[in-house]
């Protein structure tokens, strides 16, 4: 399932990175990660719903992020 994965790569994003941008839901994605693949009798399809309309703003502020990213990268070459 992608919602898996994106919930599990976002628990690979550095701290540093999620603090400096605090309007996504980290914690949210992450969380219903480990619903998904630990506890699949706890899945609430309102829950998985709302999380697949928030995936475009999601991929949206990604994109903010990967250009912001490699904007400071290229600053402090």
């Amino acid at each position: 399932m992608r919602i898996h994965f994106i919930g599990e790569t976002i628990k690979l994003i550095p701290f540093s990175v999620k603090k400096n941008y605090k309007k996504i839901r980290w914690r949210k994605f992450a969380r219903l990660r480990n619903i998904i693949g630990h506890r699949y009798s706890n899945v609430n399809k309102n829950i998985i719903w709302d999380v697949i309309k928030a995936l475009s703003e999601l991929k949206v502020q990604v994109k903010e992020i990967l250009g912001n990213e490699d904007k400071s990268v290229n600053v402090n070459k």
